[in-house]
């Protein structure tokens, strides 16, 4: 019995699974990520101001990862809501020509959150996911 293996072969399939653990790392350090950012979004809802309820529908949050780098956010994207609720959170928060700050609501969720440990449980939940990721 005779085996040829090519080359090439291989070093795709090795290129391949570097793909699929890059994927899965980034996978992994999103939802860290995110798992550590939904208090900080909670807290912004629970502060917003409710007169029509529009504030607290449009907080979001959305994280990123790739190549080493990864970012997480909370807040009112620009994108996906009306310019007139992005400029009524943006008065609520910083104030304007008319008026000054009324009741911010995002700022004081960060303040509020305790990021000391942040790293460690974030570490700590990455490491959980890809366990559960190779694992499934």
């Amino acid at each position: 019995m005779k085996l040829d293996i090519n080359l090439r072969d291989v070093e795709e399939l090795t290129e391949q699974l570097r793909d699929v653990e890059e994927k899965l790392i980034n996978r992994a350090v999103r939802q860290g990520l995110l798992e550590i950012i939904k208090p900080v979004k909670k807290q912004m809802k629970q502060n917003a101001p409710v007169d029509t309820g529009e504030l607290k529908k449009a907080i979001n949050h959305k994280s990123f990862a790739k190549d080493q780098f990864a970012v997480v956010y909370s807040g009112i994207s620009q994108k996906k809501h009306q310019p007139s609720v992005v400029q009524k959170a943006l008065a609520m928060e910083y104030g304007n020509e008319r008026q000054k700050a009324k009741k911010p609501f995002i700022q004081p969720a960060v303040d509020q959150s305790n990021f000391s440990n942040a790293k460690q449980e974030v570490i700590e939940l990455i490491e959980k996911r890809l366990d559960e990721l190779l694992n499934d």
